[in-house]
């Protein structure tokens, strides 16, 4: 209960960035432009995979680990962003 509770507490602040990359995530799937969506969740995905194996190898924190989660939401949320407001829409 406790690692979640610190899991919400530090990462929780950022769900509505969350809501974006899946909002834009989903619009890109209507509008055939998932480019940027699927490139900011894999980035997102390789902090997860990293933070997971900085903690397994006992380089970081749990508390640590979970910054870096919270820290790729912004990372994804802003690709999205950027992505979408890059993409040529008249085709």
């Amino acid at each position: 209960m406790a690692v979640g509770a610190q899991y919400l507490h530090v990462v929780a602040p950022f769900y509505a960035a969350i809501g974006v990359i899946f909002e834009l995530y989903f619009a890109g799937q209507g509008a055939k432009r998932i480019l940027w969506p699927m490139t900011a969740s894999v980035v997102r995905c390789l902090f997860a995979l990293a933070a997971m194996v900085l903690v397994l190898q006992g380089y970081v924190s749990l508390h640590t680990a979970f910054v870096l989660v919270a820290v790729s939401v912004v990372v994804a949320a802003t690709i999205s962003l950027l992505g979408f407001l890059r993409t040529r829409w008249d085709r």
